[in-house]
């Protein structure tokens, strides 16, 4: 009998270990494994009759806080795997999985440190490509390219810089700031700026934004004052949000050379 209730507690020990893993609804599981680090779970809404929302690797840090380190992973209410993420300290560090419900990748983001850095993907519910951008220490950079469902490439908008030229009447000369294209009905917002982006590709918010005239325009207006003349090239930028929430970063250059 002494062995059989031996057998009965292990049992019962492997089970619960084994339910914490696979999803359990214990919503202060944890489980610690030989590097020290915890896996600890939350349930939806706090509720330990609810599925498992999020089961996250931690570690207590030499102040003695409690933080992420190793992988997390995120849940559906299904039970399905809807997010891996995997952290340093902290900090996310190497790729971060997002899935559709299909099981399938929808978003592969690659991290340093915490922040956006290199190349990204998204893919639809069948596994088929559909856009490709680049960061740099969380700053969105040029190269956007996104495909069509038939895995053709699509346009992105052209990015148009209308000269005024209003010296002799008012002092002033103008550079106006548009976009065209076939894609226009895809572009949720834009903003306009001057200035040079880092290593040429990447944003910043240290660059001079334009005067808004409409949702979709843009413009920079330079006092050329009698006796001056106004001769520079300038680095127009645009960033366009699309409706999928991606950001296309678009540049161009405009040279003036005025007198007045």
């Amino acid at each position: 009998m002494k062995n059989l209730s031996a057998i009965i507690i292990a049992l019962t020990v492997l089970l619960s270990g084994c339910q914490m893993i696979t999803g359990g609804s214990d919503n202060n599981t944890e489980s610690k494994s030989a590097d020290g680090t915890i896996i600890k779970t939350k349930n939806f809404n706090n509720d330990p009759s609810s599925p498992i929302e999020w089961k996250v690797s931690v570690k207590v840090d030499k102040d003695g806080k409690t933080i992420r380190h190793g992988e997390s992973i995120r849940y559906s209410k299904s039970g399905k795997i809807y997010e891996r993420i995997n952290y340093v300290e902290n900090k996310i560090e190497g790729t971060r999985y997002t899935y559709h419900s299909t099981g399938n990748i929808w978003k592969e983001q690659n991290y340093k440190q915490g922040k956006l850095d290199g190349e990204c993907k998204r893919y639809d519910r069948k596994g088929n490509l559909t856009a490709v951008y680049y960061y740099k220490q969380g700053l969105p950079g040029v190269g956007l390219k996104e495909y069509t469902n038939l895995g053709a490439e699509r346009k992105q908008p052209n990015f148009k810089v209308t000269k005024v030229d209003q010296v002799r009447l008012a002092n002033r000369y103008k550079l106006k700031l548009s976009l065209t294209g076939e894609e226009l009905d895809r572009v949720k917002s834009v903003d306009y700026y001057l200035g040079d982006l880092i290593e040429g590709k990447y944003f910043h918010n240290n660059l001079t934004k334009a005067r808004i005239i409409n949702e979709k325009e843009g413009e920079f207006s330079f006092e050329v004052p009698k006796g001056t003349m106004l001769n520079k090239t300038f680095n127009m930028v645009a960033v366009v949000k699309n409706k999928s929430g991606l950001f296309s970063i678009l540049q161009k250059k405009a040279s003036v050379n005025v007198s007045n």
